[in-house]
């Protein structure tokens, strides 16, 4: 059922590649171009490339837990609709990081003109937030509380909603900026995707998807973002 994790990780290291390429493309043009857009540069774009590929590596090793380890640490969805399913902890740990670093890393497009201690502050409720819903799916599937199991899948919708919302007010205050079309792409990138999860996730809890289904969709989408 974990041949997807083995595929999945050959993606992410063809990702890695080209993130990297695009590293060195990037350090070049820094020795190339003028001081001051050689310091923005260097502080925005490798920067940016070098966090991507930081989650690039952090996707590769749950990958390789997954696949050399049979799952890892694996509990059981008693409730889910059509009979228990595997929950991979390593999975949702992966996403707890992922998650609040891509939503951060979209944000970065709109606050490129800011430190980076004020991109971290204004990034970080929503981050925690986005972890959060993660920890709160987690916490959804393997509860044997049918109440807490409503209770906690509200939450976690809620709480995937309110950082979408948050990215859109975002882009909305620098709506006139240049490129804005361009960045806004990434963020109606990123609520596509966050729906589509959302809607996977869903089924499988309710027995709509099977669960080589579910966690093929799971690792390719993980490989590709």
């Amino acid at each position: 059922e974990l041949w997807h994790a083995r595929t999945a990780m050959l993606l992410v290291f063809s990702a890695i590649i080209s993130e990297g390429c695009s590293l060195a493309a990037n350090s070049a043009s820094v020795r190339m171009v003028g001081q001051n857009i050689a310091g923005e540069l260097s502080l925005h774009g490798p920067g940016f490339s070098l966090l991507t590929i930081s989650m690039y590596g952090v996707k590769v090793m749950t990958a390789m837990h997954l696949w050399c380890h049979n799952g890892g640490l694996v509990h059981t969805d008693v409730l889910a609709w059509g009979g228990p399913r595997p929950v991979y902890f390593a999975r949702f740990l992966q996403w707890s990081i992922a998650v609040p670093v891509m939503h951060m890393q979209i944000s970065r497009l709109f606050l490129c003109d800011q430190r980076t201690s004020v991109t971290l502050l204004r990034c970080a409720p929503s981050m925690i937030a986005a972890s959060s819903f993660v920890w709160s799916s987690w916490v959804m599937e393997i509860t044997l509380s049918p109440a807490c199991r409503w209770l906690l899948m509200f939450l976690s919708l809620s709480g995937s909603v309110l950082i979408l919302i948050d990215q859109c007010k975002l882009a909305y205050d620098h709506r006139k900026e240049e490129l804005f079309c361009m960045k806004m792409s990434l963020v109606v990138f990123q609520i596509v995707v966050f729906t589509w999860y959302g809607i996977v996730f869903e089924l499988g809890r309710f027995g709509a998807v099977s669960c080589l289904h579910e966690h093929a969709f799971y690792a390719y989408t993980d490989a590709t973002l």
